[in-house]
């Protein structure tokens, strides 16, 4: 018997009337009719505002927090096939991953037990299309004149699906045995009836079963609204009006990014991501590696050399392949119309099944979202803004260094001292900065590619629900990116149990904390790396009783524990303060080309300390103030350290040859493939080679340079460097890397 996950790939080349025939009537417009421009765009924004009306349904009807304060959902609508012409503004990995979904559900359930009216399917299953167990979907079809007319889907993360742990992730699993248990596409709903026997068997499970048949109400009143409201706009404008309209959506969504595409720059660029510890007690480094080709109006992500599945922290394609969608609509089509399934027609995807982005059953998948989706969406964030590197001007404005890299889990569980279970999401999943652009630093403390709508919880809900007390929340000084541009900085945080005289148990998961994760583009140097601490027998409410509230982590001494960045348990008592840190946005260009009055405003903002003023940027203050000698003879020192040599003026800008072109901020293209630093017109490399191969290569130090909380071997054993390749003559910095020590310089980008 084929199992769903070896199933999950078939559905994905989509669905045909021919796929289904016999057991299933698809609507079809026989007339093909093109809608008229004011209908069109009357019903298109009728689509638009039905997102966000099922949106305000679950916000409004589920009672978890992890929807109405963080918004991990989504919403979606989709053609009769399974393509998505509508998707809310929250978790975008989600409604890429809800295309895979509904089109399984359309080749394996159409016979058995069929698709009816008033049917609505729950699934949990990766392998078939969410990103992973927590987050539950419900695909509800819609049907019209007795047809299969669309689709209505939802997806949200609940508290507690099951597993091992409470909160469904299991840091030391192996498999998916240890982890929640997929299902795959079964009907809750039948003729418009919850399925008392379906929603029981999904609710046993769960330690929180009462708001999980919360949830799920939800959802069904979210799917009942779009079903109304389609089989009104039905009724109003006609079926095959409505149903051209949505084919439009998809169409014009197509049409408009290939157009985009066929302006961009033909090539091939590619990136690797770093990534420590695959669960309880790793000490390994993987690799997540990418490579983009454009030529023409077709766009090919191939991500098959990435390193095989291990442990915890893998993910199924459909989870990785919304990840790059979620890094493709804000870059590419931020003015195009948002038709998942329309743009998704011109891009390929080549992957090699068993690898961490696409494991295959029965890996551990658990971790996809914080994984394979996040993954997915950096190294795509990556190759996209260097392609848009060597684009026009105006192209180039909406490259992006990486953005927020990482959401840190941390799960609480305990016993209540009434004896009631005890379990706590911390919700706060955007402790990060937005990376800097082109032309603009990077917003501070908010973002994460994954969710543009997305949020920081209010604090005073989270304690209302958690026996948790938040000490203070804070933007963190130094911990952007540095560049000629800066990254947005990070967040922290500290909390302690309240109410509560047992001690907690936290379940911590994250990457980006061993080493940098938020990387930086074009010479931009990466953000600081994320942080876990536990300071031991702090007696917090005594000073409070002084009158003596902690505003940073220094109130707490100097005694910290370090916890590994993925593990399963770490005791949390009355007296302890568990305080955490996201990972800022990616800098770009070269730090020492930023200006000097810009950097004395981050000091005295408090974003950068002056102390890595001079480090990283090379400005020296007298009197509060911009010393611009000794400031210019520090940037020159460190452009002549950069090759071992002395002082180095920084150059006047030298002019670009006729029929040159840009390949990034500081690279140029001749004619002849030659590629010269545009500082200076040294010829890095010639005849299409790569123009790292013509640069020198430094080595930065990460402490020195306040780029890691603790020496990296307190959590890995793999020897991290920082790779930044200058130009040989004028020390520029044209480009950085983080990689292990022995690993080949990639070439990294090439236009044809």
């Amino acid at each position: 018997m084929t199992t769903s996950a070896e199933r999950a790939s078939e559905a994905a080349a989509g669905v045909t009337a021919a796929s289904v025939n016999g057991h299933l009537a698809l609507y079809e417009d026989r007339d093909h009719q093109v809608v008229d421009a004011i209908t069109f765009e009357i019903i298109s924004h009728k689509f638009s505002q039905l997102t966000a009306e099922l949106a305000a349904t679950l916000q409004r009807t589920s009672g978890s927090v992890v929807v109405t304060e963080a918004m991990d959902f989504n919403v979606s609508l989709a053609d009769e096939s399974g393509e998505i012409f509508a998707v809310g503004d929250y978790g975008i990995t989600h409604g890429a991953a809800l295309q895979h979904a509904i089109r399984w559900t359309l080749e394996n359930r159409a016979d058995n037990p069929g698709i009816e009216p008033g049917d609505m399917f729950l699934l949990s299953d990766p392998w078939v299309g969410v990103v992973h167990q927590p987050d539950v979907a419900l695909l509800a079809p819609i049907f019209v004149e007795d047809r299969l007319f669309a689709w209505a889907a939802c997806t949200m993360h609940m508290l507690d699906t099951g597993g091992r742990f409470p909160g469904g992730l299991n840091t030391a699993a192996v498999d998916v045995f240890s982890e929640p248990a997929p299902i795959p596409p079964i009907r809750l709903v039948r003729g418009f009836t919850l399925q008392r026997d379906v929603e029981e068997m999904f609710v046993r499970r769960s330690r929180l079963r009462k708001l999980l048949s919360l949830d799920l109400r939800a959802m069904i009143a979210a799917n009942r609204v779009a079903i109304a409201r389609i089989t009104e706009l039905a009724g109003q404008y006609g079926a095959s009006v409505v149903h051209r309209a949505l084919k439009q959506e998809l169409n014009n969504a197509e049409a408009e990014f290939r157009a985009r595409l066929r302006e961009l720059p033909d090539g091939r660029w590619s990136d690797v991501q770093l990534c420590e510890v695959s669960g309880d007690g790793d000490r390994n480094v993987y690799a997540v590696r990418g490579t983009m080709a454009k030529e023409g109006e077709d766009l090919l992500f191939d991500f098959s050399a990435s390193d095989g599945q291990a442990g915890f922290f893998n993910s199924t394609w459909p989870s990785a392949q919304g990840g790059i969608a979620a890094a493709i609509l804000p870059l590419l089509c931020p003015d195009l119309t948002w038709a998942p399934g329309g743009v998704l027609r011109a891009v390929r995807f080549a992957y090699t099944p068993g690898t961490i982005v696409a494991a295959e059953f029965p890996a551990a998948v658990s971790a996809g979202p914080i994984s394979g989706g996040l993954f997915g969406a950096n190294v795509a964030t990556m190759l996209i803004s260097k392609m848009l590197s060597s684009a026009s001007a105006e192209q180039k404005r909406n490259l992006l260094a990486v953005t927020t890299a990482c959401i840190p889990i941390n799960i609480f569980r305990g016993t209540s001292d009434d004896g009631h279970p005890i379990l706590a999401l911390n919700i706060e999943i955007v402790p990060g900065g937005t990376g800097a652009r082109s032309w603009r630093d990077g917003d501070h403390y908010s973002a994460v590619m994954l969710s543009p709508a997305s949020r920081i919880p209010n604090v005073e809900h989270q304690e209302h629900h958690y026996p948790l007390l938040w000490l203070y929340r804070r933007e963190l000084p130094d911990s952007a990116g540095a560049g000629a541009f800066r990254g947005g900085v990070a967040g922290e945080s500290a909390v302690i149990p309240y109410g509560v005289s047992r001690p907690l148990e936290m379940m911590l998961g994250a990457h980006g904390v061993a080493l940098p994760s938020s990387r930086g583009l074009n010479g931009g140097l990466p953000a600081k790396s994320l942080s876990f601490r536990v300071f031991r027998d702090v007696d917090v409410l005594a000073e409070f009783a002084q009158g003596r509230m902690p505003v940073d982590a220094r109130a707490f001494g100097e005694t910290v524990d370090w916890p590994h960045p993925k593990t399963a348990s770490v005791e949390l008592r009355p007296n302890d303060v568990f305080a955490s840190s996201g990972a800022g946005g990616g800098g770009y260009g070269d730090p020492l080309d930023r200006d000097p009055e810009l950097v004395a405003h981050d000091v005295v903002e408090g974003y950068v300390s002056a102390e890595l003023a001079a480090e990283l940027y090379g400005v020296m203050f007298s009197a509060s103030r911009v010393d611009p000698g000794a400031t210019e003879e520090l940037r020159a020192a460190i452009r002549g350290r950069r090759l071992g040599r002395g002082p180095l003026e920084a150059p006047a800008p030298a002019p670009s040859p006729d029929g040159s072109r840009r390949l990034s901020e500081n690279v140029t293209l001749s004619g002849d493939g030659d590629a010269t630093c545009s500082r200076c017109a040294t010829v890095l490399a010639r005849g299409g080679q790569g123009f790292r191969s013509g640069t020198t290569v430094t080595r930065f130090d990460m402490s020195a340079c306040g780029l890691v909380w603790v020496d990296p071997s307190t959590y890995i054993d793999a020897d991290i460097v920082l790779r930044g390749f200058c130009c040989p003559v004028c020390g520029t910095l044209l480009d950085a890397e983080l990689a292990r020590d022995g690993d080949p310089v990639d070439t990294d980008r090439c236009l044809f």
